[in-house]
């Protein structure tokens, strides 16, 4: 029984090394720690076993247990602190879009204004350098 708890710790451990996203991280609880997950499996053989082994046992299962849910809750953790970091860098590169177009149709618009300006003010004189 403790060969086989170590070995579902080392398969959890090494699966959960390779979870890339969220719904990964989700579904690696859901087998491992889930209601009908493998370590809850093997947690409930542990009622089956001669009344002399099972607190030995039941301490390594709950070991056990308590690190794989401690090593889920430090990988959503960081999860969220880069979903968190992902919005903040995303808001800046938006502002920083928005400041420059902003920045480029005022630029625009006030050179094409001063454009129009000037024009109109030619053609009140009506004198062009060529004397007409």
């Amino acid at each position: 029984m403790l060969e086989q708890l170590k070995q579902v710790r080392t398969k959890a451990e090494r699966e959960l090394q390779a979870v890339a996203d969220l719904p990964g991280l989700e579904s690696w609880r859901l087998a491992y720690l889930g209601k009908k997950g493998e370590l809850t499996q093997a947690l409930r053989g542990v009622g089956k076993l001669p009344p002399d082994e099972r607190p030995a046992v039941g301490l390594v299962a709950n070991e056990i247990k308590a690190a794989l849910e401690q090593a889920f809750e430090e990988l959503k953790k960081v999860s969220d602190e880069s979903v968190v970091m992902k919005e903040k860098a995303l808001f800046w590169i938006y502002m920083v879009e928005w400041f420059t177009v902003m920045g480029t149709s005022v630029l625009t618009g006030f050179v094409l204004w001063t454009l129009m300006v000037r024009r109109r003010l030619y053609r009140e004189v009506k004198v062009t350098r060529s004397g007409r």
